[in-house]
């Protein structure tokens, strides 16, 4: 079975598209595969229902029967609701065996392992339109598809040609999906939404990681957005201003387990060139867009706030040698993490290069940044009057620092070796701020060598 799931939701990530003008409020889709030979784990017939993504009915050819995946969707339908379905479903699976046998006698194929592969989809779109598509594969290929704008069939080979011309001169195909797509598919999918609103209307940001790797003399870099929720997103990379999306690969959006998406995005690049190239990431859990360069990150989390409406400061640095990471993370398993405890919410960021830009030149750019972000994350808990700071870094630097530095240094006149230690004056002002501000200190990987990164400077 969950080698028929995963072939599934890879058909659906490859579905998933940056919304163009009209934003996608919410989406119902139908997937369907149907086997020619049966093998452990993949059922003859298998059908998944998604809204906004997240998978909430299943039927498959073993259990014979459909079923909910998600306990709003128990908890509003009637039982009869499911009998229906049922028959439903069992009826698409004859249908599906029938035009298996049919497509593999069309492409003079022997028997053996042949699939075929349906999707029904409707989107409510910002504008109060409504959006639908029917789309049929054999064997991993596009076969025939219906795109309810044009209301009409397209063939993707000679063998999908006669089975267009026949459903759009018997007429009853193209009525067919029109009504549906445009009324009975939408019309469902505004009662999902209504059963299951508190789920599907969260927010959550993603948590984004930039990586590269040298192949060949080239550098791929890549952009990963994690954990986010809903699907929407838009993920590009950007040469200074520009956005280089013809050059970028992108995995599409595909579903994790506890209900949120990940996706990411790839560029080959000059490896001179790497520091020139930014990641953008728009979504709805962001107060607002965020371009990710190569550096230091902190996450600031204020208690009360919404999703999305405390601030994430950026700075620049270097990466590790062979690879590198930057990484704007909310980190699983914290105590604050917003997902365990709702009085602690995420935070988005907010892109500053001023700062980075101002500690180039004067030595060590990439560690005073990071004390830079530090005396940032003051100012702005200062500002709005937290009575707490929790502080997320990736720098084990500035976590040593905070959880007890301060206080050696202090003692030692902020000296060792009987020499200043580096930076003073920025650990002083942060040493004396913290006294009158609680901070609680979180370290997050960002895959920075612990040997190095505790060394004293």
């Amino acid at each position: 079975m969950a080698a028929a799931l995963g072939v599934l939701l890879g058909v659906l990530g490859l579905l998933g598209e940056p919304a163009g003008g009209n934003k996608v409020l919410h989406s119902l889709r139908y997937l369907f595969m149907s086997v020619s030979e049966p093998s452990p784990g993949v059922p003859q017939f298998m059908m998944l229902g998604f809204v906004d993504g997240i998978p909430f009915t299943r039927y498959d050819s073993e259990r014979g029967r459909m079923e909910p995946l998600t306990q709003w969707m128990k908890d509003g339908v009637e039982p009869e609701y499911w009998d229906r379905n049922t028959q439903i479903a069992v009826q698409s699976q004859r249908v599906g065996a029938v035009n298996l046998e049919t497509l593999r006698g069309r492409y003079n194929q022997s028997r053996g392992l042949h699939t075929i592969q349906w999707l029904s989809s409707c989107d409510l779109l910002s504008n109060g339109s409504v959006r639908g598509s029917f789309r049929v594969g054999y064997d991993g290929r596009d076969f025939i598809s219906f795109d309810l704008g044009s209301r009409r069939f397209a063939a993707a080979d000679a063998v999908a040609e006669i089975t267009r011309r026949r459903w759009e001169d018997e007429g009853n195909e193209v009525e067919r999906w029109t009504n549906y797509l445009e009324h009975e598919c939408p019309k469902w999918l505004r009662k999902y939404v209504g059963y299951g609103e508190k789920e599907l209307e969260r927010k959550e940001p993603p948590d984004v990681h930039m990586s590269w790797k040298e192949e060949h003399g080239m550098l791929i870099l890549s952009c990963h957005a994690y954990g986010f929720y809903p699907n929407t997103i838009t993920v590009n990379w950007m040469k200074g201003d520009e956005i280089w999306d013809q050059e970028m690969e992108w995995s599409g959006i595909v579903p994790n387990s506890d209900g949120t998406f990940h996706t990411w995005a790839k560029i080959e690049v000059l490896p001179e060139e790497r520091d020139l190239y930014r990641c953008r990431v728009e979504h709805p859990g962001m107060l607002e867009p965020g371009i990710f360069t190569w550096g230091f990150q902190v996450i600031l989390r204020k208690p009360g706030f919404d999703p999305g409406r405390a601030e994430l400061k950026q700075l620049h640095g270097k990466g590790e040698e062979g690879g590198g990471r930057a990484a704007g993370v909310y980190p699983r398993g914290s105590e604050c993490h917003p997902r365990m405890n709702k009085r602690w919410k995420a935070a988005v960021w907010s892109p500053t290069g001023q700062v980075a830009q101002a500690t180039e030149g004067e030595g060590g750019s990439s560690q005073l940044a990071e004390l830079k972000a530090v005396q940032l994350a003051l100012d702005i808990a200062e500002r709005e009057k937290w009575p707490k700071l929790y502080l997320y870094t990736d720098s084990w630097m500035v976590a040593n620092a905070l959880w007890g530095w301060l206080d050696r240094w202090n003692k030692a006149n902020w000296q060792r070796r009987g020499k200043p230690i580096w930076a003073a004056d920025e650990w002083k002002d942060i040493a004396t701020r913290v006294e009158k501000l609680p901070v609680k200190v979180r370290h997050v990987d960002a895959h920075v060598p612990k040997s190095r990164a505790n060394e004293e400077h």
